[in-house]
């Protein structure tokens, strides 16, 4: 994913929420970023819930 990132911007970084939830983030045009999360899967409910709540939370 990092890959497919850095060939639109160089500007790739990540964010925390306020209860230290990381959120994967790349820069875009002008004050507009793109969120990304990345994981390997998504089958299971709890990994969901966490990884949607971290995108959420900002």
């Amino acid at each position: 994913m990092f890959t497919v990132l850095r060939r639109e911007t160089k500007d790739i970084f990540y964010s925390k929420t306020k209860t230290g939830r990381e959120v994967n983030s790349a820069g875009g045009q002008g004050t507009l970023h793109v969120l990304v999360q990345v994981c390997e899967s998504m089958a299971d409910q709890q990994i969901c819930k966490r990884e949607t709540t971290a995108l959420l939370k900002l």
